[in-house]
């Protein structure tokens, strides 16, 4: 089992940048206990921004995820509001930055690194999600040749902003 602590809102003003700890366990019925312990790091400083759709409005709240990472992946990440603003506690240091979101409909832009001070708010300003139509077509079928409904596809953009998911209808 890999063991690992991160924040539950955006807003938490720590944050923990180690590698997660692994503990295993017989494969018997004998009762086991492992004990493992974190210590977090205070933040002091913040990235904040806007995304709008390619019309100027703002997404759907919660169906867009900013996220940062540093160069070793550690990071933390916020949904988009009902406004379109985001924002986010982090560690001093330098970060890339990815969206996700939960439709295809979006293009999603290449983003800068950004660099953050001790201290420090970034505001990334607004950042614009473009308009998309492109699409994937195609089916899911048994060794007979007969089409299953209900199967989860995911598509991930190789560059890690883009992602889409839907379900088979069988048709």
């Amino acid at each position: 089992w890999t063991v690992g602590v991160r924040p539950v809102n955006a807003t938490a003003n720590w944050f923990y940048n180690q590698s997660f700890p692994t503990v295993t366990f017989a494969q018997d019925e004998n009762l086991e206990e492992k004990i493992v312990d974190f210590t977090v790091s205070s933040a002091k400083s913040s990235i904040k921004g806007r995304v709008t759709t390619a019309d100027g409005l703002a997404p759907p709240a919660n169906t867009v995820f900013v996220e940062v990472r540093d160069d070793k992946g550690f990071g933390t990440g916020s949904p988009v509001g009902s406004g379109g603003s985001f924002s986010m506690v982090v560690a001093a240091g330098t970060y890339r930055v990815y969206l996700k979101t939960q439709t295809s409909n979006f293009d999603i832009p290449e983003l800068p690194s950004v660099t953050v001070k001790e201290g420090e708010t970034v505001d990334l300003g607004t950042i614009m999600l473009g308009k998309r139509t492109d699409s994937v077509r195609g089916i899911v079928i048994d060794e007979t040749g007969t089409a299953i409904n209900g199967v989860e596809i995911n598509a991930r953009e190789s560059n890690g902003n883009g992602y889409a998911t839907t379900r088979t209808d069988a048709s």
